[in-house]
C-alpha cells in the first residue's frame, strides 16, 4: 500500500466518522497489507477488519486489511461497530447478576445478532455512497 492510499483511507475513516457523528471519539486506524488483520492485532482467519475500544475514554484501534475485498466496507462496518459499543457496555453490566451460563447465552446470541445487523447497516451505508458516487 502506498502512503498516498493509507493517507486516502484515514481521510475516508474522518469523513465517516463526521458523518456518523463521531466527533467525540479518537479512533487509531491501523492498516495491514497481508489481507488479513493478524492475530497480533486482534484478527483471526479471514479477518478483514477488526475493532477494539475503550469505551470510558472514547477511545478505539481500528485494524483494516488490504486484499481482494471492498477495504471501505470493512471501515465503515467497524466504525457501525463502534456505535453500537453503549449496548455492548450495557449488556456486560449484567454479568455480575445473573448465572454465568445464562450470561454466555445472552452475550453470544447479542454478539451473533450484532454482526448481522451491523454487516446490513454497512452494506447499505457503502451501496448508498457508491450509488451517489454514480450520480
Amino acid at each position: 500500500m502506498t502512503k498516498r492510499e493509507a493517507q486516502r483511507l484515514a481521510r475516508y475513516n474522518d469523513n465517516w466518522m463526521k458523518r456518523l457523528q463521531m466527533e467525540d471519539w479518537t479512533v487509531d486506524m491501523h492498516l495491514h497489507e497481508a489481507g488479513h488483520v493478524p492475530e497480533s492485532a486482534g484478527g483471526h482467519e479471514n479477518c478483514t477488519g477488526h475493532l477494539c475500544f475503550q469505551f470510558r475514554q472514547c477511545w478505539a484501534r481500528l485494524d483494516a486489511a488490504e486484499g481482494d475485498h471492498d477495504t471501505r466496507q470493512s471501515i465503515i462496518h467497524e466504525l457501525v461497530h463502534l456505535l453500537l459499543a453503549p449496548m455492548h457496555v450495557a449488556i456486560k453490566r449484567i454479568e455480575a447478576h445473573v448465572a454465568p451460563a445464562v450470561f454466555q447465552i445472552l452475550m453470544e446470541q447479542y454478539e451473533d445478532e450484532e454482526e448481522r445487523v451491523v454487516t446490513r447497516i454497512g452494506e447499505a451505508l457503502r451501496n448508498l455512497e457508491l450509488e451517489a458516487e454514480g450520480e
